[in-house]
């Protein structure tokens, strides 16, 4: 029981110290619409189409930064 309560404790700092970290990523609702907009998103016919582009200037966006850590580790290693 006191293992159990010590893991969940332990999850809870672990959500809030990462919660905290991604706080100051946070984009605002214009920044949104503009980056869908220069996308082109708003041109899109039917939900579908528009959902699965906003899908993709999401991700972009949002996973940029983690691409660039892994390319600048892998550039690190030299493995050539």
């Amino acid at each position: 029981m006191r293992d159990t309560i010590l893991i969940a404790i332990a999850g809870l700092i672990f959500m809030f110290a990462t919660g905290i970290a991604k706080a100051d990523t946070v984009k605002t609702k214009d920044e949104w619409k503009k980056i869908y907009a220069d996308a082109g998103c708003n041109d899109k016919k039917g939900i579908f189409a528009t959902k699965i582009c906003e899908t993709k200037v999401f991700q972009r966006t949002n996973w940029q930064s983690g691409k660039e850590q892994l390319t600048g580790f892998f550039n690190k290693l030299d493995l050539n």
